[in-house]
């Protein structure tokens, strides 16, 4: 990979911009294809190591408050009234008034006392569990014996597929079975193949008309919207033309930014999890690789999958409408 990105860099202007930006768009999705080759032998499930009970929950909330006052000690809280709060209601005394070792010291001490748990927590889940159901069943609550009764089956079954899970390729999500569409102000259902693919086509096209400046609103669109379209297509329009040389990434931008971006956070359109960016950042040499990419991407203006995907907009959907 380093040598083919390489080989990009060192192009002379002869190569014309649409067949630069092919060849960096498939380098680019093949650096994706081992990203998620590597994810796949790594991935992350949810063990539940720990069932909850309230003798579980006291400690867990614990050991939640302990790192939010290391945060605090990190300057990460701005306003320390939520925590000081917290940690009154949960027997933490003077919690910013205590050295840092002594925090760090109770937070050990308290994740020790947790995998301890682990081993009777089971055991205080079931009792939890059933003390719940008695006080259902001596109430007359109809509703809250069948909702216990649910939780405690559905939890029977995780125990007894997690195994099985680990070993096979994770449930996916169902394909679309049918899209609704405006046809002269009325909603049309579509449900068969051919139908979905031509509406998804005619979806993507009016996108790229928006951004393009280009599309023409029909009568009854709020204002507000078009207003907040045709400025999307503004920018893109002066982003587009714009001859302000840009601004390069540094090797220290780059790490930087990496070291304290969250790992949960969603990734983007790509698939790439932000783990994958986070791991590199503690290699020169993956983080050299990914830092070039983008100074090539500034440079020759090229759009990789990483960031060209049409802008998503989040809209109120009628609580009755399946699809």
């Amino acid at each position: 990979m380093h040598e083919k990105l390489l080989r990009l860099k060192v192009l002379d202007e002869s190569v014309s911009a649409a067949d630069y930006q092919l060849m960096h768009k498939k380098w680019d999705n093949e650096l994706g294809d081992f990203m998620a080759s590597a994810e796949e032998q790594c991935a992350k499930f949810k063990s539940c190591q720990i069932e909850y009970s309230p003798t579980v929950g006291l400690w867990l909330k614990q050991r939640s408050i302990l790192k939010w006052i290391l945060r605090w000690h990190d300057g990460k809280v701005q306003d320390s009234r939520n925590l000081e709060r917290a940690a009154r209601r949960n027997g933490i005394e003077s919690p910013l008034t205590s050295p840092r070792e002594d925090i760090e010291a109770r937070l050990v001490a308290c994740i020790g006392h947790l995998m301890e748990l682990r081993k009777i927590a089971p055991e205080l889940r079931t009792k939890h569990m059933k003390q719940w159901l008695i006080t259902a069943i001596e109430n007359g609550d109809e509703d809250a014996i069948r909702e216990i009764t649910r939780i405690r089956r559905k939890e029977c079954d995780r125990k007894r597929w997690m195994n099985i899970r680990k070993y096979v390729k994770p449930n996916q999500g169902r394909m679309v079975m049918a899209v609704q569409a405006d046809e002269n102000g009325t909603p049309v259902r579509y449900d068969s193949h051919d139908d979905i693919v031509q509406v998804s086509h005619a979806e993507k096209e009016a996108a790229q008309r928006i951004l393009d400046g280009t599309y023409e609103f029909p009568e009854g669109t709020d204002e507000a919207l078009i207003e907040l379209l045709k400025e999307a297509a503004r920018i893109r329009v002066a982003f587009d033309t714009s001859k302000t040389e840009p601004e390069y990434v540094t090797i220290e931008d780059f790490i930087g930014y990496w070291k304290s971006a969250r790992e949960r956070t969603s990734s983007s359109g790509s698939g790439r999890h932000f783990g994958h960016y986070i791991a590199a950042s503690d290699d020169p040499e993956l983080a050299i690789l990914h830092l070039e990419s983008l100074n090539i991407a500034a440079r020759r203006g090229t759009a990789l999958r990483i960031g060209g995907r049409v802008p998503s907009l989040y809209c109120w959907k009628r609580s009755w409408v399946t699809y």
